[in-house]
């Protein structure tokens, strides 16, 4: 007897639709192209720039399966030194290592001839620093709903054993008007002897630089990460630095002096949160 070629067919396992789309791009000239001409890396077709650094860019592109828009930072790692490039690794690691709903989610990492791609979600919203800079300083209200969603951030970063060490506005993206994601975590680093590790590299931005990494030669990593957010809330609620200076000599000076002044318009839970 002949075998039912139709129960046959229907029994066959069908090809996921992930490997014909690949086998498809794969023996397409036009996407053969696009490779070549720096417009496409695997799924991703780079649609537009985002943002520029020393030696990266950050485009936006369109995953050609899902339609999904994604952020990728594209690193030229052959104008990168061996600083530059531990710093580009414990990035990586920090983001694979960390899963939150206020952090911003790595994808997958893609490593070409002389590039490395770091494909993230896309948050539309932009800088938190752009969006107080152009509007203004934020409610009380608002204020807390974001600084709430950092603590928890940084407190799951600090339960891994991971510091960012460098929280500040411009590395906290709005993905709406009420929920943000930590960003750039270039200058994080793990606490391989626990959280009382001692810390020697100061790096971050200066304006929300801890008195001890003015002051010490060391410093604890959990802590410093602390102090920014106490700089970042106060910033959401003034538009403006607690410390400022022309040097960054006298932004020390002032830093150690603790000195600043809180709006009077501030409730006294508000301006308990801040020093």
């Amino acid at each position: 007897m002949e075998p039912n070629l139709a129960i046959q067919a229907v029994a066959r396992p069908k090809t996921p639709i992930y490997q014909r789309f690949t086998a498809a791009l794969q023996s397409d000239p036009r996407c053969s192209q696009e490779v070549a001409l720096g417009r496409r890396i695997g799924l991703y077709r780079f649609c537009g720039d985002i943002g520029r650094g020393n030696f990266s860019r950050v485009k936006l592109a369109v995953h050609q399966l899902t339609k999904d828009k994604v952020a990728i930072k594209v690193v030229d790692t052959s104008r990168l030194d061996a600083k530059a490039l531990r710093m580009l690794s414990r990035e990586v690691t920090t983001l694979e290592s960390v899963f939150h709903p206020f952090i911003l989610r790595l994808f997958e990492v893609i490593e070409t001839l002389g590039k490395i791609h770091l494909i993230s979600e896309w948050v539309q919203g932009g800088e938190l620093y752009n969006r107080i800079a152009e509007e203004g300083p934020l409610e009380e209200y608002h204020a807390a709903v974001i600084f709430h969603q950092l603590l928890l951030a940084v407190k799951h970063l600090h339960n891994l054993g991971y510091v960012h060490r460098d929280i500040k506005a411009e590395n906290v993206l709005m993905v709406s008007d009420d929920r943000v994601k930590l960003a750039d975590f270039g200058f994080s680093t793990q606490l391989i002897n626990g959280p009382w590790q001692h810390l020697d590299t100061f790096c971050g931005s200066p304006p929300y630089a801890a008195p001890e990494l003015f002051s010490d030669d060391h410093y604890i990593g959990g802590p410093v990460d602390i102090w920014a957010l106490g700089v970042l809330v106060y910033f959401m609620l003034h538009a403006k630095m607690p410390f400022k200076a022309s040097t960054v000599p006298l932004l020390r000076t002032a830093v150690l002096r603790g000195e600043f002044e809180i709006s009077s318009t501030l409730s006294l839970p508000c301006c308990r949160v801040i020093p």
